[in-house]
């Protein structure tokens, strides 16, 4: 889930993932139950194709069908994922550091099924190797905001440059430093420390009232009433976001008044010297 906006797909759309920890694999079965759980067969692309002749494509001998999956090495495990994933009817396939375990023979099985795959891939991979020859687009990601690139290369010197521009524009808020000082706040305004004396007993009450919430939400009352029990959830998610915000503004209050004693304690400091 994003942490905020939200996520428009296409309707009926299908998404498989490659997980590097292997966590999608059955230990207790042998691999042709693994790669074909009915019949013999598989089916790719609309044709069925004999699940020995499957196996073959990932560099599996005939004669390890009848091996359990807890037996096979880890790149092994990993041809076996591959080999599942791409029967899958998906729009999409995640990979998440695909290359993990695997020797040079199954990184070029790799890429000849990133060739094969029909529909879209996104692949994060520390591979630059295997990101230069399979990569068709590059996500940036970071500094708060995304781009879109030809290849790692293209990105790489965008970074340099933001870095550079980077550099130049702190050197000049630098010299403007003790201007920006001069314009800070000396004390806490009149509604802050208000606000700062009262919110110790405003956090107590909320707190107070927040478990009141949790207490009804198990009561077995509550338990036997659907309806209840979802406007009681509401309720508490309500109020634990008042209980969170209200310690916020206190850290953010004490966060103000700790920086300007710190200030006037420099001031004092600057004008002994």
């Amino acid at each position: 889930a994003p942490d905020n906006g939200r996520i428009v797909r296409a309707p009926n759309l299908r998404a498989a993932f490659f997980d590097q920890g292997r966590r999608q694999l059955d230990d207790s079965l042998t691999l042709q139950t693994a790669l074909c759980p009915h019949g013999d067969s598989v089916v790719f692309k609309g044709k069925q194709i004999h699940v020995a002749g499957w196996a073959a494509r990932f560099l599996f001998a005939r004669e390890q069908l009848a091996l359990p999956v807890k037996s096979l090495s880890g790149g092994e495990q990993a041809r076996l994922l591959l080999a599942k994933l791409m029967l899958q009817d998906s729009d999409i396939l995640l990979f998440d550091e695909p290359t993990n375990d695997l020797d040079i023979k199954t990184l070029e099985v790799l890429e000849e099924s990133f060739a094969e795959y029909p529909g879209a891939i996104v692949l994060i991979t520390h591979d630059r190797y295997l990101l230069d020859r399979t990569a068709t687009t590059v996500l940036g990601l970071g500094h708060g905001r995304s781009g879109i690139f030809g290849d790692y290369l293209q990105w790489e010197a965008f970074e340099i440059a933001r870095k550079s521009e980077s550099t130049s524009k702190r050197e000049v808020e630098l010299t403007s430093s003790e201007k920006k000082q001069e314009a800070l706040p000396t004390k806490l305004t009149f509604k802050e420390q208000r606000d700062l004396g009262n919110i110790e007993q405003d956090i107590l009450k909320a707190e107070e009232l927040l478990s009141s919430i949790q207490r009804e939400a198990t009561s077995d009352d509550m338990i036997s009433n659907p309806q209840g029990l979802i406007e009681c959830y509401k309720k508490l998610s309500e109020q634990q976001a008042i209980v969170e915000n209200l310690y916020s503004t206190w850290a953010e209050l004490e966060r103000k008044k700790n920086e300007i004693e710190q200030r006037k304690q420099i001031s004092r400091i600057s004008r002994l010297e």
